[in-house]
């Protein structure tokens, strides 16, 4: 259950920065997706690298949650420019 709720919340925040970035629709809206996509990913990767310390199991799903992140870069720089046409 823990994992479903750390990948709907994922997607929930790249769904709130796609309409957001829909929302200003000017030649700015690209620093947002630039500025705060990776910045979900390095907060997954320091979730689970302090969940690691801490020695609990649950970093792993952080870790997969940034790998996924990561995969889907460039689906999400295609719906980008999609969107900003």
């Amino acid at each position: 259950m823990f994992k479903i709720a750390v990948y709907i919340i994922n997607a929930g925040l790249v769904a709130l920065i796609l309409y957001s970035m829909y929302l200003e629709n000017s030649d700015k809206s690209v620093v947002i997706i630039i500025f705060y996509y990776p910045v979900l990913i390095l907060l997954n990767l320091v979730t689970a690298l302090v969940l690691r310390l801490f020695k609990k199991n649950a970093y792993k799903v952080f870790l997969s949650g940034a790998l996924f992140l990561v995969i889907l870069l460039m689906p999400v720089i295609v719906i980008c420019s999609k969107l900003n046409l």
